[in-house]
């Protein structure tokens, strides 16, 4: 039986996406519908078309992933400003849903487990020396935060900050001690909420992302950047 095209059109954009995440293709590179076709229905062993590689594109572009240049899908370029405005994004989304939540009566208990739980996690993997365990739990931190104000729009745009923000994270590598730094963030954040301290809570999300903002200049300005980049694009 042929897949509904809804699927094939989720298929390829998951795989597109993947690509573009592990760096597989680069910032700036042009991306080819034919050829991701053809890709997929030789890995894949599906019969997948050029349409729904398209539609995938449309997603993709919605997202940030992808640009338009010089009239070409390429994967989108990412830069210190675009990193810049990323973290502007989360620490609105972000501030704004500790004011929801308080006007909704609070985070409930359930909530404030859920968040503890989840911290507890991202301090294991740090334990564990696990960076891509940690990150994943650093994004489902934020996004829970985020879904505890029931704002569907909201976690709309906080899951495309997420998927923006994973395109950097291997720069941390450059800067280690931020790991840990952000770690004590998150906790700062999360004992705030416990506490039920809306401003407390919402100067230590600021604070969390305009540390992560810095830092990511620094990884900009920094020789290191340049020597890693050399590697990444040999």
């Amino acid at each position: 039986m042929a897949r509904k095209r809804t699927t094939l059109v989720s298929e390829a954009l998951e795989y597109i996406r993947k690509k573009i995440l592990s760096y597989e293709l680069r910032p700036g590179q042009p991306i080819s519908d034919n050829k991701i076709a053809l890709e997929m229905s030789e890995k894949l062993d599906l019969k997948i078309s050029r349409s729904p590689v398209r539609e995938a594109f449309m997603i993709l572009q919605a997202e940030g992933l992808v640009e338009l240049i010089d009239d070409k899908i390429c994967v989108a370029r990412i830069t210190d400003r675009d990193v810049f405005e990323i973290c502007q994004v989360r620490d609105a989304i972000e501030q704004q849903s500790v004011i929801i939540a308080m006007e909704n009566g609070g985070f409930t208990q359930e909530q404030k487990n859920r968040l503890s739980d989840i911290y507890r996690r991202l301090v294991e993997a740090k334990g564990q020396n696990s960076e891509a365990g940690e990150y994943l739990i650093d994004d489902e931190f934020h996004l829970y935060l985020v879904d505890c104000t029931g704002n569907k729009r909201l976690m709309e745009i906080a899951s495309r900050m997420c998927t923006q923000m994973q395109r950097v994270r291997w720069l941390n590598m450059i800067s280690p001690n931020r790991r840990q730094e952000a770690n004590s963030e998150h906790e700062e954040i999360l004992n705030a909420i416990i506490a039920g301290d809306q401003e407390r809570a919402m100067q230590a999300i600021h604070t969390h992302n305009i540390n992560t903002q810095i830092n990511f200049h620094r990884i900009f300005e920094s020789e290191e950047l340049r020597k890693a980049l050399v590697c990444l694009l040999d």
